[in-house]
């Protein structure tokens, strides 16, 4: 349902603009081009920020957060 009312949304909001941007259809092409760029640059940060640690292994000392607390 969720996907009819987004389908629904975009070819509103296409036909709306499609007066003001004879060229709309064109730079709709693109449109998947985004997620799959997206998903690229996020899976090539996930691999690069993991995989020295799945290489390396487990430090020897535990990383403790100590925070200083004020006494307000």
């Amino acid at each position: 349902m969720i996907a009819v009312i987004a389908t629904l949304q975009i070819v509103v909001a296409v036909l709306v603009d499609l007066r003001l941007d004879p060229g709309l259809p064109y730079a709709c092409l693109l449109l998947p081009l985004y997620p799959l760029a997206y998903w690229t640059i996020n899976a090539l940060a996930a691999l690069t920020a993991q995989t020295p640690g799945l290489l390396r292994g487990p430090r020897d000392r535990r990383v403790v957060w100590d925070l200083p607390r004020s006494d307000t």
